[in-house]
């Protein structure tokens, strides 16, 4: 029984541990107005840009078992997470030493090459999942500094339909994580089946069958609504609520893999997330 859940509770926790550190890292991208778009939070157009960026981002991943553009993904994907990794960790260390920022980018470029290179060198499941859980609480972060509430929640309403019929209908969702996991790109949260689990020298099919695989946008998209919520109700009720609202979606989720097969997490977690937010929304 142990065996049976444990990566399932480890992987609620890393759905709760983004939520709570992207609350966490936020006040800082609230006191230097870092956003990532220069629109009003409250502009349509802003998660128009958002969706436009994962699809892009989803084709070219795509092309890679088309064209063998493996390491020019690789690349891309590096300086992506190299450089969300230095926002994080500026807003990490913010929190506890408010340093001038040019002082703050300095020690985070500082710490995020030392944390690249020890994923370079051993590129282990649990190095994955820590420049996972920093890249997504930095992300989700920024995003829901940049989006009001509304936006949000429009967004996340979108990539849930998108979700389900890149899974169910197009399955192209299926193969973009199946090179995520053969490329060892930390775009994904592990939590093994067995304790001597390891990425080297194994059948991709084998992979899947002994771990549990979750896509760092997974804890990304919910969270940006705990922290849209956070900042622009000026409440923590609400937040909380959303994030409940998404465990509750994760449980339903949990239920499904085990059942063996692929399945589309932001319907169910999107889905929580929205419920937990509009209870409370009118409600109080």
């Amino acid at each position: 029984m142990k065996k049976k859940y444990f990566p399932l509770v480890g992987m609620g926790f890393f759905l709760l541990l983004t939520e709570s550190l992207s609350i966490f890292l936020s006040g800082f991208f609230k006191a230097y107005d870092l956003k990532a778009f220069e629109n009003n939070p409250d502009s349509v157009m802003n998660p128009i840009y958002l969706i436009l960026m994962i699809l892009g981002f989803t084709i070219l991943f795509l092309l890679v078992d088309k064209f063998d553009l493996s390491r020019f993904i690789q690349f891309f994907i590096g300086i992506a997470v190299f450089t969300t990794l230095v926002y994080s960790l500026m807003a990490f260390i913010w929190n506890f030493y408010p340093l001038e920022i040019e002082n703050l980018f300095i020690l985070a470029s500082f710490f995020s090459l030392v944390i690249v290179l020890l994923y370079l060198r051993y590129k282990r499941w649990y190095m994955i999942n820590l420049v996972g859980i920093l890249v997504a609480g930095g992300a989700a972060a920024i995003f829901g500094f940049s989006l009001s509430y509304i936006p949000v929640i429009v967004l996340l309403i979108a990539l849930a339909i998108y979700d389900a019929i890149a899974v169910y209908k197009t399955k192209h969702m299926i193969s973009l994580a199946g090179s995520a996991i053969e490329l060892k790109i930390p775009i994904m949260f592990i939590m093994p089946w067995k304790k001597d689990f390891s990425l080297d020298n194994q059948d991709l099919e084998e992979d899947k069958k002994e771990a549990f695989f979750m896509g760092v946008g997974d804890a990304v998209m919910p969270s940006i609504l705990v922290v849209s919520s956070y900042i622009y109700l000026d409440t923590l009720i609400i937040p909380i609520f959303v994030a409940f609202g998404s465990l509750i979606g994760f449980v339903f989720l949990s239920y499904l893999v085990l059942k063996g097969k692929a399945q589309a997490g932001l319907p169910l977690l999107n889905g929580g997330a929205i419920v937990g937010f509009l209870i409370p929304y009118f409600l109080i």
